[in-house]
């Protein structure tokens, strides 16, 4: 026992004894833990405590529906039950309500200690509740089967063993929560140390890398050198709301200082704000920075006894809400702010891409000045500009307390002591001065003798520890401070009743006082600087510019904006004229200065930037730039065109580009201006007056100032003579007949133009002007019949795509055609006559050997001749053909070809291969064989002319005129064909006799004048391909056929014509039948038919015998039926019911047509047109009458008449 003893005692004797740092270290480690680890904000704590409801609210729902199930099934009645259940809900709500009223009412200090409190209540309670939960979950029924089986008198044994595993379970269970729980517990507390050894240890690493500059540097932020220090820490991106570093904070909160003084100082000259509502909020300014200020004195101080780590950083949370309060507001104005600073900070900024924030706090700590020293003038005008911002404060009642720095101080304050309303809002002002060597008790002496003069009072000591209570409530307190930063005036406590205005040399208002508001004289020597910095090296050339300079930003009026834009308007400028002119128009225009400057930015910009500038003015801010915008709605052509033009308004700063967020603005006041005075009288980029008839062209201020004209389909004669149109990129004058002759120097000075059309217009020639438009991409002269030549200088349009000489009477091309080797479609006709032309007689062709070779690009090519009658030479264009048909071998870019070719080789002299031409790119062609001595379409309706054209440009088509037999060139190009168009064919008697397997791709067949055909389709002929004959044929128009007698003859088989849309039956005095009932029968596409001047027709339908047999209507989907001058028509189908979908009938000169039954005609909407007396003479055979209208006869009736038979 003795030994036990003495072991123990020498244990206790030889260990070290606690001393007080022992006992102190866990509370320590708590406090780092609650105290010293980074504090969440108020906002964070309040997240904190939603938080921890939250999870009360679930935890106590748990334990709630478990108690439930307990007591409701053991103890309680329903009616205990729910009292329980209300208790609970309301002590529920009231721990929630209470939490919440504790946040609200907490100050921010208190909260900030408990935030990391809740912080650790919050990850905990989850855990808590998981393991409560399972508790009462597991362990109420394990109770309540006991109960049960005691009560019955059961064995316990099972129950037993199932008792022991639940608790074992749930013993291993709780075990692993309160492990797992332990560790993020603890986790949670040593982070705070963990954080704090990381940051020592990187403070560490940084403090050896610094080099004794940098040290040196930083120091110098508390010491005099403050202001570059500063700056050098805010190039380096240092400054954040974020930092804990107490410097940065601080640096922070001075350029915030900044900012709102600049603002005020910016918003004091005559402009307008730039955000849509005015949230510049004095008053809340005003008390944010007061504390700032505070706070700022406060840690500095702990900074300058190195203790700030120990005790700095609750003051630092503080300031950084106050700092995220302030930012807030005055981010606002970022924009307003950023184009008033010094050039050289934006530039330093632009480089590394910095924000629009960084760039203004660059700018407002940059020592920039301007480029020239300020004139006497300058000095004045800046003086005066301070006078005017204090008086506003004195004004507005809400900055009371105003430092004013820098040079004129002096005539500052003693300008505002005869200002009249200064007088009248202050009815004492005391003046004195003090240094840093004046003690508190010397100041407050000082001013005890102004007021006990002021009151009368001979013993001044009646008040002299609190004298600053018998000022009056409008006193005006004028200090001068001759010396640097003093702590007197802060001891002081002046009253907030009064004015109290400080003036210092330093820049270091806010470390000697307590003020609302620093005015700095060197910021408003701004408008002199701006001016500078804007207008470039022009200054430097001569005094005259740099006098005229003076009067012209005396003439703004303070007006910033208006100086900046003015300034740029002259850049680099040396023309003394030019500036004299701006001089003239700043004083003898609008009393409105932005008016005045904007008009002279205004005329110097050309009208195709002027609608650029319409379209920013109109629009909000771009989150990109405009330039596509300006493209797609053709205010520009070209992109690069755009970017010049962007360029130039922001070099003009009508625009601007914020890059930091990708943003381009117009500031509102430029906006407003041009809306109100330049907009509204911009003429159009557009002249469309097409179609009005106009006989005399509009004036020519508005070709002048259009980008694009429309005066086609009008009576022009005339046009101007010289038109200055340097931005018209389009010029349209077709159908303008009575148009003759285009002036000599009418295409002198449309540099731009791309697009001309002169097409049906009665012009003889092209100007020689014409070289001019090197731009040109797109001429059309379509339809000018009297154009019998192209002048030499067509050659010079080297970027012309598309040359439309298609309908012309030109006798020949000119060589310079070869130079046109951008040209992609070319489409020209000759007169027929062109081979008896004096000049071409001198010449090898009517288009020069080798010229269509050089046009590589060609896509499309298209060369017809109109011949006459009397002078065409056959042989002649024949041996031109071979010639141009042998060059054509080298076009292999060729989409579309359409050639006139006289005779049958000449087609032959295109090689078919794989069922392609010779051009294996080739998707169109049109190709008329055979000599013709006249037009091609002359007898055909007008209505059938058009149609056959529109079928012509799209397809494939192939023309055979005036031919004989079925030449081999034909039969193989017909392969190829989707558009057949036979004319005045001698021999042939049916259309089958091309073979009807070289038809297959026909979808439109156009037969005239074939006297000797006898029917169109032979089904008996051979025929080896085994397909239904014309299956894909949608039109069959057949006119003049003197001995044609039927449509189709033989056998008919399944799909034969089941695609044809329109049939078309004229002037074939032979035809006895059109339909036998077999036909009907693949006629199920049918929407039109007409049947013209048909003299032997009785039905439509035959009466033959066959073996077809109707279950129902044929032709059913027949909506068009127009019958005309059919003598012998009795009957239109004999009875067979056909078109039950009828839409319109049109019966004319059908004498014996005298009864009609709804079997024939049977369609719901049906609406019959013919001659009154023939419907007066008319039996119906039905009950209901269709509808019905007059047609009258006399000499303008078939006009109408055919529109309403061609309409579609």
């Amino acid at each position: 026992m003795v030994d036990s003893s003495m072991t123990v005692s020498k244990c206790l004797s030889d260990s070290p004894m606690p001393t007080e740092a022992d006992f102190k270290k866990p509370v320590l480690i708590v406090s780092k833990c609650l105290v010293d680890s980074p504090m969440p904000t108020q906002a964070d704590f309040k997240k904190q405590v939603v938080s921890v409801c939250k999870s009360l609210l679930v935890f106590l729902m748990v334990i709630m529906m478990a108690w439930v199930s307990a007591r409701g099934d053991i103890l309680l009645t329903e009616k205990q039950l729910f009292m329980e259940l209300l208790l609970m809900n309301i002590l529920l709500l009231a721990l929630v309500i209470g939490l919440l009223v504790v946040t609200a009412s907490c100050e921010s200090d208190i909260l900030l200690k408990a935030g990391r409190i809740m912080e650790i209540i919050t990850t905990v309670l989850p855990y808590v509740a998981v393991m409560a939960t399972m508790f009462i979950l597991t362990l109420v029924p394990a109770i309540m089967a006991w109960f049960i089986v005691v009560g019955l008198g059961m064995s316990i044994v099972p129950l037993l063993r199932y008792t022991l595993s639940l608790i074992v379970i749930l013993f291993v269970y709780i075990h692993r929560r309160i492990k797992k729980l332990k560790d993020i517990l603890f986790k949670a507390m040593a982070r705070p140390h963990k954080e704090e050894e990381e940051e020592e240890e990187e403070e560490e690493e940084e403090e050896e890398e610094l080099s004794m500059e940098t040290e040196k540097a930083t120091l110098t932020l508390l010491d005099e050198d403050e202001d570059e220090a500063l700056e050098m820490e805010i190039l380096e991106n240092t400054f954040s709301p974020q930092a804990k570093d107490g410097k940065g904070i601080i640096g922070k909160a001075q350029i915030l200082t900044r900012k709102k003084d600049f603002l005020h100082f910016i918003l004091s000259y005559p402009m307008k704000p730039e955000p849509d509502e005015d949230f510049f909020n004095p008053v809340f300014l005003r008390r944010r920075f007061s504390d700032m200020n505070q706070l700022r004195r406060e840690i500095k101080a702990l900074l300058l006894d190195d203790i700030y780590e120990e005790h700095g950083h609750e003051l630092g949370e503080k300031m950084i809400f106050l700092i995220r309060e302030v930012e807030r507001m005055l981010d606002r104005y970022d924009f307003h702010v950023v184009g008033y600073l010094p050039q050289e900070a934006d530039v330093i900024t632009a480089r590394s891409g910095k924000s629009l924030t960084h760039r203004i706090e660059v700018g407002l700590t940059s020592q920039a000045r301007g480029k020239f020293e300020a004139p006497d003038e300058m000095l004045q005008l800046a003086i005066d500009s301070a006078i005017r911002q204090v008086s506003k404060c004195f004004q507005d009642g809400i900055f009371r307390k105003i430092g004013i720095s820098g040079s004129g101080r002096e005539e500052v304050t003693k300008a505002l002591k005869d200002i009249s309303m200064i007088q009248a809002k202050c009815s004492i002002v005391l003046c004195f001065s003090v240094s840093r060597h004046h003690s508190d008790e010397e100041v407050r002496q000082n001013i005890a003798k102004q007021i006990a003069r002021f009151r009368q009072i001979d013993d001044i000591l009646i008040f002299k520890e609190q004298l600053l209570q018998f000022l009056p409530d409008d006193f005006l307190l004028l200090v001068n401070c001759l010396d640097g930063p003093i702590d007197t005036l802060y001891n002081l406590k002046i009253p907030d009743h009064g004015f109290v205005v400080l003036t210092t040399q330093s820049q270091k208002v806010y470390e000697i006082m307590d003020v609302d508001l620093e005015i700095r004289m060197d910021d408003h020597l701004l408008p002199w600087n701006l001016f500078c910095w804007n207008v470039g090296a022009s200054l430097v050339l001569s005094s005259a510019i740099q006098q005229m300079a003076i009067r012209l930003v005396k003439e703004c009026h303070g007006h910033l904006l208006a100086i900046i834009l003015l300034a740029r308007a002259l850049k680099d400028v040396t023309d003394i004229g030019v500036w004299e002119l701006a001089l003239h128009q700043l004083t003898s225009q609008s009393s409105e200065v932005m008016v005045n400057v904007l008009k002279l930015v205004w005329d110097q910009k050309d009208i195709i930037t002027k609608h650029c500038i319409k379209f920013c003015a109109q629009n909000s801010g771009f989150r990109d730039l405009p330039i596509s915008n300006w493209v797609s709605n053709s205010l520009v052509g070209k992109r690069e065109e755009g970017e010049a033009i962007f360029e130039d308004l922001i070099d003009s700063f009508l625009l601007e580009n914020n890059v930091g967020v990708n943003e381009v603005r117009m500031r509102k006041e430029t906006k407003n201006v041009l809306q109100k005075y330049f907009i509204p009288y911009l003429p159009s980029l557009y002249l469309k007056q097409g179609g009005l008839g106009l006989v005399e062209t509009p004036k020519i201020e508005e070709w002048n100032n259009a980008r694009e004209i429309y005066l086609m389909d009008n009576k022009l004669s005339k046009l101007p003579e010289n038109p200055k149109c340097r931005i018209l990129t389009k010029l349209w004058l077709h159908k303008n007949y009575d148009l003759m002759e285009i002036p000599r120097l009418f295409f002198e000075d449309m540099p731009l133009l791309h697009s001309l059309d002169l097409s049906y217009t009665s012009i003889k020639s092209l100007p020689p002007s014409i070289s001019m438009l090197v731009l040109l991409h797109t001429f059309r002269l379509k339809g000018c019949e009297l154009l019998m030549e192209l002048p030499p200088q067509i050659g010079e349009l080297g970027m012309l795509e598309e040359f439309d000489l298609e309908g012309t009477e030109l006798m020949y091309l000119p060589k310079e055609i070869g130079q046109l080797i951008s040209l992609k479609c070319f489409r020209v006709s000759f007169c027929g006559c062109a081979n008896r032309y004096e000049e071409l007689k001198q010449m090898d062709s009517i288009i020069p050997t080798k010229v269509l070779s050089k046009l590589s690009e060609l896509n499309e090519l298209s060369i017809d001749v109109n011949p006459d009658a009397d002078q065409w030479d056959v042989d002649v264009w024949d041996a031109n053909v071979k010639e141009i048909l042998n060059e054509l071998s080298s076009l292999q870019k060729l989409k579309i070809l359409r050639l006139y070719l006289p005779s049958v080789e000449s087609l032959q002299q295109l090689k078919w291969n794989n069922k392609q031409v010779m051009y294996p790119d080739l998707s169109q062609f049109g190709f008329t064989v055979g000599h013709h001595p006249w037009r091609i379409i002359f007898r055909l309706p007008r209505e059938v002319g058009e149609l056959f054209k529109k079928w012509e440009k799209s397809k494939k088509c192939l023309n055979y005129i005036n031919g004989e037999g079925k030449p081999s060139g034909i039969t193989e190009a017909l392969q190829h064909a989707s558009v057949f168009f036979l004319d005045r064919h001698y021999t042939a008697k049916t259309l089958s006799e091309f073979g009807n397997e070289n038809m297959v791709q026909l979808k439109f067949c156009l037969l005239v004048e074939c006297n000797e055909f006898q029917t169109i389709i032979d089904g008996d002929s051979e025929y080896r391909w085994g397909k239904p004959v014309f299956e894909r044929l949608q039109y069959l128009g057949i006119h003049y056929m003197k001995n044609l007698r039927s449509i189709w003859k033989g056998q008919i088989d399944k799909g034969c014509l089941s695609n044809l849309r329109y049939l078309a039956l004229h002037t074939c005095p032979n035809l006895i039948t059109i339909f036998t009932p077999n036909l009907l029968g693949n006629l199920v596409k049918l929407e039109e038919l007409i049947v013209e001047d048909c003299f032997k027709v009785r039905s439509l339908v035959s009466q033959e015998l066959s073996d077809f047999k109707s279950s129902g209507n044929v032709l059913q989907n027949l909506k068009k039926m127009s019958l005309l001058d059919l003598p012998e028509l009795v009957t239109i189908s004999g009875g067979l019911s056909i078109g039950p979908v009828l839409e319109s009938l049109i019966v004319y000169n059908c004498p014996k047509l005298k009864s009609l039954h709804a079997m024939e005609v049977s369609g719901d909407n049906l609406k019959i047109k013919g001659e009154k007396e023939w419907w007066d003479a008319i039996k119906w055979r039905n009950k209901t009458f269709p509808a019905y209208k007059e047609f009258e006869i006399d000499e303008d009736s078939m006009g109408p008449l055919a529109k309403d038979i061609y309409s579609h």
